[in-house]
């Protein structure tokens, strides 16, 4: 007899497919790759932190508040006075006011810088004392008496001007010098003179002058030597007002005759 051949059992080979157990076998999943922002969000998300978000760019910031600032002018000679008052947006600036007037004093500066606005401020006046010199000719007609008019702050000085010439007059100088430095007061300085006055002496015998002079009032001048004359004494002069002269003066010689005189 010839051996028997195993027949392959059933249950081992039922329902099963070489080939289609090639075909099963999976394909491994390709992970899509993800955008480089969503990768960092899911990682923040993993370790439990929020996702960043994007800032907005200019254009994304219409309609956001704009910080601003209100910026007070006030007047310190007038109890602080509001002289002026605007609201600022932050880092831009504004004008100033103009600055009041105040009798004896002259604005200098404001007290805070508000070309770049970077809080709430209050702007001040800043003045000096000051104080007038005034320099008076005292000879002049009224129209022009004043000669100059100067605003000098407390404590300084200033330069005077020229005293004018004027006929028979002879300049003396100022009243004071207190102008010229340490000012503390209004100050009035006078242009002083002296009265100058024309004392003529004549020969009446002659009918000559014989000498002319030009004298400070108050004061005085000495009297030429009288000429001879023949048949004619020299007695004395006129007047003797000469001495202290306060006007023009004309003085003559007094002679007698010879005989008369003996």
């Amino acid at each position: 007899e010839e051996p028997k051949q195993e027949q392959p059992k059933a249950e081992e080979n039922k329902g099963e497919n070489p080939k289609a157990e090639e075909t099963k076998t999976e394909e491994p999943k390709q992970e899509q790759p993800k955008e480089e922002g969503g990768q960092k969000q899911d990682e923040n998300v993993e370790k439990g932190e929020q996702p960043a978000q994007e800032q907005p760019k200019n254009d994304e910031n219409k309609g956001g508040t704009v910080e601003k600032f209100a910026v007070v002018f006030v007047d310190t000679l007038d109890e602080d006075k509001i002289i002026a008052d605007f609201v600022i947006e932050k880092g831009k600036g504004c004008e100033a006011p103009d600055a009041p007037e105040h009798e004896g004093y002259r604005f200098k500066e404001w007290s805070e810088d508000y070309s770049e606005v970077k809080s709430p401020l209050v702007v001040k006046t800043v003045y000096d004392r000051v104080y007038k010199v005034r320099f008076i000719d005292t000879v002049a007609d009224e129209d022009s008496k004043l000669l100059a008019e100067n605003i000098v702050k407390e404590g300084e000085g200033c330069d005077a001007p020229e005293i004018p010439e004027h006929e028979h007059y002879a300049i003396r100088g100022w009243s004071t010098d207190s102008y010229k430095e340490n000012v503390t007061e209004n100050i009035e300085v006078n242009a002083e003179y002296d009265k100058l006055f024309k004392v003529v002496f004549k020969d009446t015998i002659a009918d000559e002058v014989l000498a002319e002079n030009t004298v400070k009032e108050g004061e005085g001048c000495d009297a030429p030597e009288a000429p001879e004359h023949e048949n004619y004494v020299f007695k004395e002069w006129s007047t003797n007002d000469y001495t202290e002269v306060h006007d023009n003066l004309v003085v003559n010689t007094v002679y007698e005759e010879k005989d008369n005189a003996d």
